[in-house]
């Protein structure tokens, strides 16, 4: 007899017994509903009847008239009741104790605890009546609720349960809760933001900490206060005591994605010059107490009008060749000659904050999303540019226009498509702004059906597209028409490619249709479609003109 057969048969007689057994628990509950429809005699009756003659329902109305029938039904309502919701209460507690808080004596004192299951409940009726007694409780229905509200096995099966949740996925939960929500959870010394993620509520921490602690966790697990400002970035030059910052960097998109997937512009847009001020001083002091001899980088989170530091690196970071070419300081260099014990203002640039470019330079980053199959295109704390592009003009939103083209990003227009909107709840609101903004400009506006109930709620007009796994061979359609040239699609959070947010920007990416993942990016892109330029249109500038 081969092995298949020997399965199947061992799988017959399984499901054999298994369907004997289910038989053998069916037949109580059905003898006692044909015997409540049976004469008195006609229960007793050997051999046993599975009906009588007669059907008796009069049965019932005899014993609803001789008992308060509905009155038993309530008080085994409010008993079992008290009884879940109390035992649940005090098992989770008693169990959450035994489980994860260490102190003296807690492991004799839980078996103690067990060792009450062994005492017959005919023990302690006796003083269980003494008890109910003494308060008063006799003949009510607390005293069956009080004594069954503490339960030995109930502690024993939460205690189980707890013992399998991981003290790191409590530690976490704590902390995010003590912090507010949301919050950036990450391990520690890791390169490019790896292992980043940002949670918005307790869920999103449970998910972060299933997947980082799937590989064992030589350092703690870091939850630090989310904030979602405006981040700047500063490289500067120091001797130890004099510091040279050649130039201030402003992030279009807010904290939360990678310094090197974000577009930065020099010199700062949008930077009260208290906070570049600010920026300068905090540079200088920070430099000088670390006893910097070289290069180091800053950066910064402008948040409600205060400035907060997020981290110090004694290195160069990837702007400084953007920095180098539009201010002609040859940062690297510099920072050399400095850690060899030159003197910084004896280099030639002087100290502090150098003067500002009279024109403005943006970098941009570079994605190969086509070429990495199964990648999560929205951008994070965890980096995934694979490099970066320079654009140069004597405005702002030239130089957006021009970095856009450098990075194959074409700009829409009305004419040749529409929008899609797909947002996370957290972006809804500033995502009517633009999509107000963008069906002014004469674009056909499209979203994915909770976005489009917002939008049509806030008369945006907005046609409702299926998301993937509700229809994606329309969506699919919809995307080979070329009636789509733009997808904004924000994500709600996790990294679980059966998402249909996951999906549908991988969609994007196979059909060639640019999608953005931040709102900011969205706005930048609503700028450069209003300024209604080309980038061969922007009268091209040579670093020479960009070089006081």
């Amino acid at each position: 007899m081969n092995n298949k057969r020997k399965q199947l048969i061992v799988k017959i007689v399984a499901h054999l017994v298994l369907l004997l057994g289910a038989i053998t628990m069916l037949v109580p509950f059905i003898w006692m509903l044909s015997s409540s429809v049976k004469s008195l005699g006609e229960v007793f009756v050997f051999p046993p009847t599975l009906f009588g003659e007669k059907i008796v329902w009069e049965n019932y109305t005899k014993i609803s008239s001789r008992f308060d029938y509905l009155a038993y039904f309530l008080n085994s309502v409010k008993v079992s009741a008290w009884v879940v919701i109390f035992q649940v209460f005090t098992s989770a507690t008693a169990g959450y104790v035994f489980a994860k808080l260490n102190f003296k004596g807690r492991d004799r004192i839980f078996t103690l605890y067990l060792a009450t299951m062994m005492i017959p409940f005919h023990v302690t009726v006796i003083t269980n009546f003494l008890q109910m007694s003494m308060y008063g409780l006799v003949n009510t229905l607390w005293s069956l609720m009080l004594p069954a509200s503490v339960s030995a096995f109930g502690t024993f099966l939460m205690r189980q349960f707890f013992v399998t949740v991981p003290n790191e996925l409590i530690e976490a939960a704590k902390a995010a809760a003590e912090l507010g929500y949301p919050v950036l959870v990450r391990p520690s010394y890791v390169l490019g933001g790896q292992g980043m993620e940002i949670a918005y509520d307790e869920k999103h921490i449970r998910e972060y900490m299933s997947i980082i602690n799937m590989n064992v966790q030589e350092h703690p697990i870091l939850v630090d206060k989310y904030l979602l400002g405006r981040e700047i970035e500063v490289d500067a030059i120091c001797d130890g005591e004099n510091v040279l910052i050649p130039g201030i960097m402003e992030h279009v998109e807010r904290a939360g994605i990678h310094s090197g997937d974000s577009i930065s512009v020099y010199p700062p847009q949008h930077l009260a010059p208290r906070i570049q001020r600010m920026v300068t001083d905090y540079t200088i002091n920070i430099a000088r107490s670390l006893h910097v001899r070289g290069l180091v980088n800053i950066q910064f989170i402008e948040y409600a009008g205060d400035l907060y530091i997020i981290e110090v690196n004694p290195r160069s970071s990837r702007t400084v060749p953007y920095i180098s070419k539009v201010t002609g300081i040859p940062i690297v260099e510099l920072g050399v000659r400095a850690s060899l014990g030159e003197k910084v203002p004896e280099m030639g640039f002087g100290t502090g904050l150098y003067p500002p470019a009279p024109t403005v330079a943006v970098k941009m980053p570079v994605f190969s999303f086509e070429k990495l199959p199964e990648v999560e295109v929205s951008l994070g704390p965890e980096m995934k540019s694979t490099g970066e592009a320079l654009g140069l003009a004597e405005t702002a939103e030239e130089a957006y226009l021009k970095g856009f083209a450098s990075t194959k990003m074409a700009i829409p227009k009305p004419e040749e498509g529409g929008v899609l909107f797909s947002i996370a709840d957290h972006d809804k609101r500033e995502a009517l702004e633009l999509a107000e903004t963008f069906a002014a400009l004469g674009f056909e506006i499209y979203a994915t059906t909770g976005t489009a109930h917002r939008l049509n709620h806030h008369y945006v007009g907005a046609q409702p597209v299926p998301r993937p796994g509700e229809d994606t061979d329309k969506l699919a359609k919809l995307f080979d028409s070329g009636k789509i040239r733009l997808i904004i699609a924000t994500p709600t959070h996790g990294r679980d490619p059966m998402r249909a947010g996951f999906r549908l920007r991988r969609m994007a990416v196979e059909y060639g249709i640019a999608c953005v993942t931040s709102i900011d990016t969205a706005k930048l892109l609503m700028k450069c479609v209003k300024l209604g330029k080309k980038a061969e249109d922007v009268p091209p500038l040579g670093l020479h003109d960009l070089i006081l």
